[in-house]
């Protein structure tokens, strides 16, 4: 482990070489310090001084990782002592006192690798959790600091494995960005819907994801093909047709137009996007959106 002081490298390198480790063992910055960064191991080390001497002090003990190794390590800017992490065999724990005590958080929780945690910046009571497996439960979330965790990988399709996850905080529900073997997949429903990327990112294994909020972009790091970056995907307010920010019967008038007519639908409701009636999200607006419009007015 390496840190650029000046324009030369310095090793800060933590006395961790007889802990078992993962093969990319996970390397986190605090959101508040750059200074301060977190190493995982079978125990989860801290540094306070990286710009500098880089001392390394370990604040867990082998129990967090559950005999395993630690994969994943999830840090809040609102509440700089909350830390979650994962390990390589599902074991979930926390502190909120920044290591001390350590509260296991893993009842509810499939089996399996941890790939991600996502904390909410504002809120370390929020997080998102993702595991690597290729079925069933595979995204989660807890409002209560792990205490308990609910599903929602929705429809994410069997087979695709939640390599990295990246959470966008700023929508209510927040955008989920899970990446995977093969793309990226992305949801603004918790889960309800989920749509891939397109045909223009490679069909490569996904390691790392990262939202900009300031340029409005995602970044994905890949195993193999660099860093991709693209735009992130509109935000639809699906079945809100007349764009008046309300989903109500007001909308079904301009519902039946979009089906019937796009052109004269977008002339009486100029700006809003004809894809708001794609309500299967199924990437075409025909009468196979009738169903979804009318569960999402919930009359």
């Amino acid at each position: 482990m390496f840190r650029i002081r000046g324009n030369d490298f310095a090793e800060i390198t933590g006395p961790w070489e007889n802990d078992a480790r993962d093969f990319i063992a996970p390397l986190v910055m605090s959101p508040t310090d750059s200074r301060t960064l977190y190493g995982g191991t079978n125990r989860l080390w801290r540094t306070n001084n990286a710009d500098t001497a880089g001392t390394w002090t370990a604040i867990s003990s082998t129990q967090i990782s559950g005999g395993g190794t630690l994969t994943a390590i999830g840090l809040c800017a609102g509440e700089p002592r909350t830390i979650y992490t994962g390990s390589s065999n599902g074991a979930v724990y926390l502190s909120v006192d920044d290591g001390a005590p350590w509260w296991y958080r893993s009842a509810g929780l499939p089996g399996g690798q941890v790939s991600d945690i996502v904390v909410n910046p504002a809120d370390g009571t929020n997080a998102y959790i993702a595991f690597y497996n290729s079925q069933g439960r595979r995204v989660l979330y807890t409002g209560n600091y792990g205490s308990a965790w609910g599903d929602v990988t929705g429809t994410l399709p069997t087979g695709v494995v939640a390599t990295a996850l990246a959470v966008d905080w700023r929508f209510n529900p927040p955008g989920l960005f899970v990446g995977s073997g093969a793309g990226v997949y992305w949801s603004y429903d918790l889960g309800q819907h989920w749509t891939k990327n397109g045909s223009d990112l490679p069909n490569v294994n996904i390691g790392d994801l990262a939202i900009d909020t300031v340029n409005n972009t995602i970044t994905a790091v890949t195993y193999g093909r660099g860093a991709l970056r693209a735009a992130l995907p509109p935000l639809l307010n699906y079945g809100d047709l007349n764009c008046d920010g309300v989903l109500d019967a007001a909308d079904i008038d301009a519902f039946v137009l979009a089906l019937t007519d796009s052109a004269a639908y977008e002339a009486m409701y100029p700006g809003c996007e004809i894809l708001r009636a794609d309500c299967n999200h199924d990437g075409a607006v025909d009468f196979d959106d009738v169903g979804p419009f009318v569960a999402l007015l919930n009359l």
